[in-house]
């Protein structure tokens, strides 16, 4: 019903509010629900009601890396009532070790690098330095790693 209610705007927003926390105390515990909803209350800008489908994702599934990087991009909305910075990190952390894939990984690593510069944490950017180095280029060669000088750009 809280799907349902949120696919139709701010309009059902009181109804989808009281739907989804029905849904909870029913014990909802379907990962691609609570994600679905999360993502519902993202795209109407209910970052705290996103947050809270987010949290009971992560809680039931902490080893889906995709929950774990949207809580903790709600974590550091700064429009987020709830916003927890050091948190967020946490979570991207936890992200990034199950998350498949150098651009996925990297993605998160640029988010990580941004928050631990806002928070005076320089010294942890070395822990991810080997995902914010990833060559976009699928192995190509920079222009300065090419000893051979024929006009291209790699």
């Amino acid at each position: 019903m809280a799907i349902l209610c949120l696919t139709t705007g701010v309009e059902r927003l009181p109804q989808a509010n009281i739907s989804f926390k029905e849904a909870l105390k029913l014990g909802l515990k379907d990962q691609q629900t609570l994600e679905e909803i999360g993502d519902l209350y993202l795209n109407l800008q209910e970052l705290d009601q996103a947050l809270v489908a987010y949290q009971y994702l992560v809680n039931f599934s902490p080893e889906y890396p995709d929950g774990l990087r949207k809580y903790a991009e709600v974590l550091e909305d700064p429009h987020c009532r709830n916003q927890n910075i050091d948190l967020a990190i946490d979570y991207f952390k936890a992200a990034l070790e199950l998350t498949e894939g150098d651009i996925n990984k990297n993605a998160i690593a640029v988010k990580m690098e941004r928050l631990y510069r806002k928070m005076g944490r320089d010294n942890e950017i070395k822990d991810i330095q080997q995902y914010l180095d990833h060559d976009k280029t699928d192995g190509q060669m920079s222009d300065e790693e090419d000893e051979e000088d024929n006009g291209s750009l790699f």
